[in-house]
């Protein structure tokens, strides 16, 4: 979607596999392996970051880590958008999809999502919570949109 509209986007995911799958779905797209705690990129590298549902596998205790390493890694004024499930819970579900295996997920609330932007230094200009379609997985989501101070 943003490539379409002209912008230079980088994909990172913490799966080798996953990112050899994006390669073959996104050729020519730069992508690179690597752990949100620790991005292969400079500080100020990124205008704005898109973090969709990337913040659910990690236990909540380590959001802010997370949010100050996508921080570091944009200019000021850059713009991130991040999407969660809605929750208060934390933990193992054994199964995903029908498919037999462990997968941590954190879910959040607004407040929780506000508090933990704020506190590593956005600005959150919208922060919108909205039922599942139909054909989701049925949770709420969280969608925020937030500037870099």
């Amino acid at each position: 979607y943003l490539r379409e509209r002209g912008l230079t986007v980088v994909g990172v995911d913490l799966s080798v596999s996953c990112v050899r799958t994006a390669k073959r779905c996104q050729p020519g797209m730069p992508l690179a392996a690597g752990d949100l705690a620790h991005l292969p990129f400079a500080s100020e590298a990124f205008a704005g970051a898109v973090a969709y549902y990337s913040l659910i596998h990690t236990p909540k205790r380590f959001l802010h880590v997370l949010l100050q390493e996508l921080r570091r890694a944009m200019v000021s004024g850059g713009r991130l958008l991040l999407a969660v499930k809605e929750g208060t819970e934390e933990g193992f579900a054994q199964e995903l999809l029908g498919v037999s295996v462990p997968v941590y997920f954190a879910r959040f609330t607004r407040e929780e999502v506000g508090r933990a932007l704020e506190r590593v230094g956005f600005q959150v200009e919208r922060l919108e919570r909205r039922d599942p379609y139909d054909f989701e997985i049925a949770e709420g989501r969280i969608f925020a949109l937030a500037q870099k101070q």
